[in-house]
């Protein structure tokens, strides 16, 4: 098993597989009807240290979350 980090903490251009999302039902649920939810990999386009939005990609789409809720999803490196 490899080290869990929030995606906030992933360098852009580097993939994850979801391991957990924090929070509540709503959070999860946003979350999982746009295909972000355990299991998945994600891609990190962008994002600053800190602070701002944060663009991930699932699948062939891409979207823009805040950095409070990008620290709630934690990942895995995927190999």
């Amino acid at each position: 098993m490899g080290e869990r980090i929030p995606v906030t903490d992933v360098p852009v251009g580097a993939s994850v597989r979801v391991v957990e999302v924090l929070g509540g039902h709503g959070m999860r649920s946003r979350l999982h009807s746009i295909g972000i939810r355990p299991g998945i990999v994600v891609t990190k386009v962008s994002g600053f240290p800190g602070h701002g939005p944060v663009v991930l990609q699932v699948g062939g789409t891409q979207t823009a979350l805040g950095f409070g809720v990008c620290s709630r999803i934690i990942g895995e490196a995927t190999l």
